[in-house]
């Protein structure tokens, strides 16, 4: 497939094309990342109703909490205590390792959000390329301060940057671990169905 390009200060070309990609995929890992929190909010809401604590406020002060390190906290010592006991000990390993993943992805979603998609060129180089550079406003000022601007040296060169498949692949990994929330959420359900029909 043929890129579009177009003439941009007279003989210079610009990637459109790829920066387009970089811009839809960035869209692409924050709307995954936002239903992996999603996906956490209503396994909360199931430990809640499954240790008989119902709360129908909670969602609300669930996103009343900014960060959401204190959002994991507070879901992971509601769930944790919903699962405890031997009963219940394969579903809270399952569930330790799901909030290990979602404090490791969180991370990941922070690079992104505070992110930049940059169009810049190379020197002596006629083409301009799209980059997207993760935590892009410090790493630059990173760069400034270390003297690299001065010395003529690229920032796109020296600074990590995303391609777009990096970030279709993140946004993959965010919509696994949605997945796998749900899975167990789903899992728990269909146990404490039987277990209340076998106690009929």
């Amino acid at each position: 497939m043929t890129k579009r390009t177009r003439s941009f200060s007279g003989s210079l070309m610009f990637d459109d094309e790829t920066r387009d990609a970089l811009y839809l995929n960035v869209g692409r890992c924050l709307s995954a990342w936002n239903q992996v929190e999603d996906q956490i909010l209503h396994l909360t809401q199931f430990a809640l109703e499954a240790g008989g604590h119902r709360d129908a406020t909670f969602a609300a002060g669930y996103w009343m909490v900014v960060s959401f390190d204190a959002r994991l906290k507070l879901c992971n010592a509601m769930i944790s205590y919903a699962l405890r006991g031997s009963r219940n000990e394969d579903f809270k390993l399952r569930w330790d390792t799901l909030n290990n993943r979602s404090h490791a992805k969180s991370r990941k979603r922070a690079e992104i959000a505070h992110g930049s998609v940059v169009v810049t060129r190379e020197r002596d180089q006629d083409q301009f390329h799209a980059y997207f550079f993760p935590y892009y406003h410090k790493r630059q000022f990173d760069h400034h301060a270390s003297g690299g601007f001065w010395k003529g040296e690229s920032f796109s060169g020296t600074t990590k940057h995303l391609r777009v498949e990096d970030l279709q692949n993140i946004a993959a990994a965010f919509n696994r671990l949605r997945d796998d929330i749900a899975e167990l959420q789903s899992d728990w359900v269909k146990r404490d169905i039987l277990a209340k029909d076998g106690e009929q």
